[in-house]
């Protein structure tokens, strides 16, 4: 937790066929370029005391790097806070540009988790947050780890201060009758 609430961010788990392509790309690009050796450029890189220094570069390694780039922008380009007093989605950290959508407990009204068996099995899944304010879900927090947790501890704070606020209406109903 920081300072301003908890971070939750989306798990290497839930892209596991983005790895999977991954290391096939990896197998594949190391395949193709034993097997078509001119596609291997070869040359100099440099000299050092009479000694000169080669460089082999394949070019089939931009289909693993390319895969690579896809899984690290999949996973690093969404951060979700759960703050004191709102939940924030923020999509585009990567990108030039950015969506923040911020929920406040107090207009949360339906909270819900999307697994897969593969994410039930390996704990993690979506968590679906929607208001009143759209028919659909204002916020759903994607890859994450232990959604189960994540959606019993924000309900327990949405049933906190749906409650805090009827002792408060409560409050002032009794002070307006006392003064009236």
């Amino acid at each position: 937790m920081n300072e301003r609430g908890i971070v939750v961010n989306k798990t290497w788990r839930s892209e596991l066929q983005r790895m999977l392509v991954f290391a096939v790309f990896c197998v594949v690009s190391v395949f193709v370029s034993t097997k078509f050796p001119s596609t291997v450029v070869h040359g100099q890189l440099f000299r050092i005391a009479g000694k000169s220094v080669h460089l082999s570069l394949p070019l089939f390694w931009l289909l693993p790097v390319a895969s690579l780039f896809d899984l690290l922008y999949r996973v690093y380009n969404v951060r979700y806070l759960i703050d004191t007093k709102f939940i924030e989605a923020r999509t585009g950290v990567l990108s030039l540009r950015q969506n923040i959508v911020r929920v406040r407990y107090e207009d949360v009204r339906g909270i819900e988790t999307d697994q897969s068996i593969m994410g039930r099995m390996l704990d993690f899944g979506d968590v679906q947050i929607g208001t009143a304010a759209s028919s659909g879900m204002e916020i759903i927090m994607t890859g994450v780890g232990a959604p189960k947790e994540i959606q019993e501890m924000i309900q327990r704070e949405r049933d906190r201060r749906v409650e805090l606020g009827k002792r408060e209406s409560r409050k002032s109903i009794n002070e307006s009758a006392i003064n009236a």
